[in-house]
């Protein structure tokens, strides 16, 4: 549930910048990046979350395999886009670097918390 309003914070803010920034600033992509954002970055939440139940070990390669195939979407897509509109490649790759940013602070802030509740109630050996 908290994803889906970090989420509508994002977006809230992409659309104030997509008024008030100039048009070059600004690429009609990033709806959809949010989107693809929002999908994946929930999936692999919800692998973590289960994961932390489990041995630490499960959790760790939960993690590194979960960072490489959402690092491995998010380069597709964004090649896809780019190959797609040449002439809004700079202001999509840095709309989405920004947007990853802010996901992935989003993703680490909620799972240590997560991580550390774990650890407290004895569940994470």
């Amino acid at each position: 549930m908290i994803i889906l309003l970090f989420s509508l914070l994002i977006s809230g803010f992409c659309l104030l910048a997509a008024w008030a920034l100039p048009a070059y600033y600004f690429s009609k992509g990033i709806p959809g990046a949010i989107i693809l954002l929002l999908i994946i970055n929930y999936i692999v939440h919800f692998f973590l979350v289960r994961s932390l139940h489990r041995k630490p070990q499960i959790f760790i390669r939960t993690f590194m395999v979960t960072t490489m195939l959402k690092l491995f979407f998010y380069a597709i897509g964004m090649i896809a886009y780019v190959v797609n509109f040449k002439n809004e490649a700079l202001p999509f790759i840095s709309w989405f670097v920004f947007l990853y940013v802010m996901f992935t602070g989003f993703e680490v802030y909620f799972i240590s918390k997560a991580l550390s509740r774990a650890k407290a109630s004895g569940s994470a050996n």
